[in-house]
């Protein structure tokens, strides 16, 4: 009889800790995958911001620099591409609460837009820098600069757009496992 009772008490140790293994499996996968989400979010929003800020001061640039091509000034302000990390991040591990179609979409179409963008700037700084001794070299620029004023601007307000869609569809609050989201 006390074989019976060793082997039943020993059958309910084992489901007892198998059981509080799961439970423990299960909390420790929600809270990594919250963190990991949050970071996901936030390199997320932060690159937006930093591309909104990017945006705004090239702008200002290309207007500055326009006006030194129309009064014939030698210094050509360099522009620095725009950061496309993000969409590469989401395209990874897309968070659960950005599985909105039309936020998708958009990332995908800024993401896209900044890769034109960047080509456009690189173009534009090997022709800076190659070819400063053709005839239409001020002409050239100013082309340059037209068409990158129509894109950044057209980003600019896409962004924009891509952020307030991003603060209106999720917010962040803290809990005991790391966050949550409303």
């Amino acid at each position: 009889m006390t074989n019976y009772v060793d082997i039943l008490m020993g059958v309910a140790i084992t489901a007892f800790g198998s059981a509080i293994l799961m439970v423990w499996d299960y909390f420790k996968i929600y809270r990594e995958s919250i963190e990991r989400e949050t970071n996901i979010l936030n390199a997320a929003e932060e690159e937006m911001a930093n591309n909104l800020t990017k945006a705004k001061s090239t702008l200002v640039l290309i207007g500055q620099d326009s006006e030194n091509r129309k009064s014939r000034e030698e210094i050509i302000i360099p522009l620095i591409p725009f950061h496309n990390e993000m969409w590469a991040l989401l395209k990874i591990n897309f968070p659960k609460h950005l599985s909105n179609f039309i936020i998708i979409k958009k990332f995908g179409n800024v993401s896209s837009d900044i890769d034109a963008i960047n080509e456009i700037i690189r173009s534009r700084e090997n022709y800076r820098t190659h070819n400063a001794a053709m005839t239409h070299y001020n002409d050239r620029m100013l082309i340059y600069n037209s068409i990158l004023e129509n894109k950044i601007g057209s980003l600019l307000f896409d962004l924009m757009d891509l952020n307030k869609e991003f603060e209106d569809k999720l917010t962040i609050k803290a809990d005991e496992a790391g966050a949550y989201y409303e």
